[in-house]
């Protein structure tokens, strides 16, 4: 079953079996029924195997129902869920105007150890100022011209970071990827790790420029934005581990975007 976070914390998982949904008093039940206390599918899967948008809406409603004031969801999944599922419940979740959970809060995917999310002692990101904001989901086949931010491409066979020469990674089975992440070499933390080392690296380049261009215009530096570019068919493994990164190199606020119709 997929982990969520937060103790008491709405939260929905996305589960090869289906959707769990958490409220504060415990878990919905079949066909968002009361809450239980137990982990359970609350939603499950059509027999297509797509995911149950139809339900999952109708249970949202629901939860923002029992917890009006609350506008944050944490949002989880297992390791192999796809990106495009990723984006279509996040979308779902917010609403048609952001009048449901517009704020999500992405959660370690099942079966990681959630203690290796990176170092212990992280240099403090410069300009450093306040936590950072949450993510801003969005569902775009390409960044829009007036957004602002570091791109970072995450297609079928690397991980590249804005116009880098090199790719910060290079994969072909995402099988594999699903299963263990990108190389342990990498990965502070090693096989069971969710801080890629190089990304950083390369981040803080971009975060050291951003802070500079931030304060000669009089902005808010506290935090960068990134544009997440993704192929459809990434594992949630990898983009949580690409988050991860990102939310502790000085970026926290992020625009979703699904690349699609790309072979590579």
């Amino acid at each position: 079953m997929v982990r969520l976070g937060t103790d008491r914390a709405l939260g929905v998982a996305i589960a090869r079996a289906g959707f769990v949904i958490r409220a504060h008093d415990g878990f919905l039940g079949p066909n968002c029924g009361p809450s239980v206390r137990k982990e359970i599918v609350a939603v499950p899967r059509l027999a297509s195997g797509a995911l149950d948008m139809t339900g999952f809406k109708s249970c949202v409603v629901r939860l923002k129902s029992l917890s009006p004031n609350d506008s944050a969801l944490e949002l989880s999944a297992d390791s192999d869920i796809r990106y495009e599922e990723l984006v279509a419940v996040m979308d779902a979740a917010r609403g048609d105007h952001g009048e449901l959970f517009p704020e999500p809060r992405f959660e370690t995917p099942h079966g990681i150890d959630s203690t290796i999310e990176g170092p212990e002692d992280p240099r403090p990101p410069p300009c450093a100022g306040r936590a950072p904001t949450a993510p801003v989901p969005s569902a775009a086949k390409k960044p829009p011209e007036d957004e602002e931010g570091v791109v970072i491409l995450l297609s079928k066979t690397k991980l590249q970071v804005g116009d880098d020469d090199k790719p910060i990674a290079e994969y072909s089975d995402l099988t594999a990827i699903a299963k263990e992440g990108l190389p342990a070499a990498i990965k502070f933390g090693g096989a069971n790790g969710l801080f890629i080392e190089p990304l950083a690296r390369s981040l803080s380049k971009h975060r050291d420029l951003d802070c500079q261009v931030r304060a000669a215009k009089g902005e808010d530096a506290s935090s960068s934005e990134a544009i997440l570019v993704a192929d459809a068919s990434i594992p949630y493994r990898l983009f949580y581990e690409v988050m991860n990164t990102a939310r502790r190199s000085g970026f926290g606020r992020f625009h979703l975007m699904a690349r699609v119709g790309a072979k590579k």
